[in-house]
């Protein structure tokens, strides 16, 4: 007799678990054949198991900060996010991905001095069942994060981030976390502080020191305001205003760098007042978000 694994996590015997509730659980592979047998919940246990998946994603990207996305945009002005090795590292339970027959990192020296390191492995996901084989992760010693290290620390610091980068990838590929539109972003991250102006430019914004900053020098380092006009390709979300500094008796704004396109609806921000009034709400969403984590621990040390 094979056990199942029912949808609260406890094992119990097949036939005690009815056929249309075992799949529910995204854990147990379905397919159009079983569904259909189910013939009127058919619909239903597809749902299930849509919005299971639909919320440990959703979840997986809320437990995420804006630093753990890339952004890039191409020559149509799509904007994409990628979420980085280490935000990967911190989400990847949610959907259970497990890293498994890791190969040993093979070294591949080049003839000016530099090297990079390969490693190998598979990838699975315990909640979707679905299986990654041969994935590759790899890092050079001419990135940035190896300035000024040599040696053995510098060997050290490359293979460590080859393992990051395989397990990223597995993580990635399984979550579908390697193209992901803006919106979804932003609504996984309603009601927090988090803003997806926040995250780490890549190609296509600026020069290389803009893109490695977020922003130029000089922008205060808070979400810029938005254009109650312009909006991405896609219609979903408005455009962050740009920055301009204060210039003789002219004080520092945030202006609309399309503004041609809509000259009889000129937008200004004062930056001082902007600047002021978003560090105050960060202050204040700290102190909420602190205050809800602190009555969180209360309530599960007092039933303990």
């Amino acid at each position: 007799m094979t056990n199942r694994l029912t949808l609260d996590g406890e094992i119990a015997p097949a036939e005690s678990v009815p056929a249309d509730l075992a799949l529910r659980d995204t854990r147990v592979p379905a397919t159009l054949d079983q569904l259909a047998a189910q013939k009127e919940h058919a619909l239903e246990i597809l749902e299930a198991r849509i919005t299971v998946l639909e919320t440990s994603r959703r979840r997986a990207i809320r437990m995420t900060h804006p630093p753990d996305w890339n952004l890039y945009k191409d020559r149509e002005g799509v904007v994409i996010a990628y979420l980085s090795d280490g935000g990967c590292e911190r989400v990847r339970d949610i959907l259970g991905v497990e890293v498994y027959d890791v190969s040993a990192p093979e070294k591949m020296a080049n003839g000016d001095g530099s090297f990079m390191y390969l490693q190998r492995a598979n990838g699975r996901s315990k909640l979707t069942t679905q299986v990654v084989e041969a994935m590759e992760g790899g890092r050079s010693s001419t990135e940035d994060f190896c300035r000024d290290a040599k040696g053995a620390q510098l060997e050290l610091l490359v293979r460590k981030a080859t393992r990051a980068n395989l397990d990223g990838n597995i993580a990635r590929e399984l979550m579908g976390l390697r193209n992901v539109p803006l919106t979804e972003l932003q609504e996984a991250w309603q009601g927090t502080s988090k803003d997806w102006n926040q995250c780490r430019k890549a190609r296509g914004f600026g020069s290389a020191e803009e893109r490695l900053g977020a922003t130029r020098e000089g922008v205060p380092d808070v979400p810029p305001p938005t254009c109650p006009v312009c909006k991405t390709p896609d219609g979903k979300l408005p455009l962050p205003l740009e920055y301009r500094g204060a210039k003789g008796t002219r004080g520092a704004f945030y202006g609309c760098r399309f503004y041609a396109k809509h000259p009889q609806q000129k937008v200004f921000v004062d930056a001082a007042d902007w600047v002021a009034k978003q560090r105050a709400s960060a202050v204040k969403t700290f102190e909420s978000e602190n205050a809800q984590l602190d009555a969180e621990i209360a309530a599960r040390e007092g039933q303990s």
